[in-house]
């Protein structure tokens, strides 16, 4: 099939298990797969396409294919802005597709000022990782800075496959729950809060870990890495079988909260493998 052959329509449910494996073959370890609801529901505006509720977006989910689907992407503009966002696509890495798609997109954007892409977490992903895996995805990372994007750097994507299931230590990390969060701390001999995390568990079997920090005056003794050894085996214990975290770490000369190579090569030590680094776009 050449690319004139391709045409792009919007999609319907017909084309909702077509689109699911393209996006499932992109996937990066940890996440969990998309089904054929979570597309129904993005399609039919079930679901807000910004979780984190920042703006109110006009969204279109658009396949192309000549008889069989070879791409799908979601693009929306913000009626508050004069800004359109490209936020997500998946066509196999072939470049006639990804660039087809991305032309369309930007046809249908031309009169934003600003488009950005890549830059919000999907609503099709439980984990909620914005950003583009470019170095698993060159194809689509190379059409993008040929029309012109620019990328930034916006974190590194860690995964870890948990242990078998152990009774929890609670000596001295209470646990909390609080609107489906799992909040740990670590107390010190005054009963205060000397380290955090936060970790949930958005789809069976699959963990997040969004959070873990040491108060300054309680470094380098160790709680950093205990907390994280209990947020393992705490995950574990609500029927997850593997961790992600996803960190800043694109400026790790900074001295401040920013500055997370000691946090990296913790994780490092515990298990965390580095899958990718994450990049979004801005034109």
């Amino acid at each position: 099939m050449t690319v004139g052959q391709l045409f792009v329509r919007r999609m319907v449910v017909g084309h909702l298990a077509a689109a699911a494996g393209l996006i499932n073959a992109d996937g990066l370890p940890g996440q969990p797969p998309c089904t054929v609801q979570a597309l129904f529901d993005a399609l039919i505006g079930r679901v807000d396409p910004d979780p984190l509720g920042r703006n109110d977006l006009d969204t279109c989910i658009d396949v192309i294919g000549n008889g069989g689907i070879k791409g799908v992407i979601a693009y929306a503009r913000r009626r508050s802005e004069d800004v359109g966002l490209i936020l997500w696509l998946h066509g196999g890495e072939q470049p006639g597709v990804v660039g087809r798609l991305l032309d369309h997109a930007l046809h249908q954007l031309a009169d934003c000022a600003v488009i950005e892409a890549f830059d919000l977490p999907t609503v099709l992903d439980p984990l909620a990782v914005p950003g583009l895996a470019t170095i698993r995805r060159p194809v689509t990372a190379g059409a993008l800075a040929k029309r012109g994007f620019t990328s930034r750097p916006c974190g590194r994507y860690l995964h870890r496959r948990l242990p078998a299931a152990t009774a929890v230590r609670n000596d001295g990390i209470s646990y909390e729950i609080f609107d489906g969060l799992h909040q740990l701390k670590m107390l010190g001999p005054a009963g205060t809060v000397v380290a955090d995390a936060t970790i949930s568990v958005p789809h069976p079997r699959h963990a997040v870990l969004h959070w873990i920090g040491v108060d300054p005056e309680h470094r380098r003794r160790g709680h950093g890495r205990r907390l994280l050894h209990a947020c393992l085996q705490h995950a574990r214990s609500l029927g997850a079988d593997q961790l992600v975290c996803h960190v800043d770490d694109h400026n790790l000369a900074a001295d401040d909260d920013r500055g997370r190579s000691a946090a990296i090569a913790m994780y490092h030590r515990v298990g965390f493998t580095s899958v990718v680094h994450l990049s979004s776009y801005t034109r």
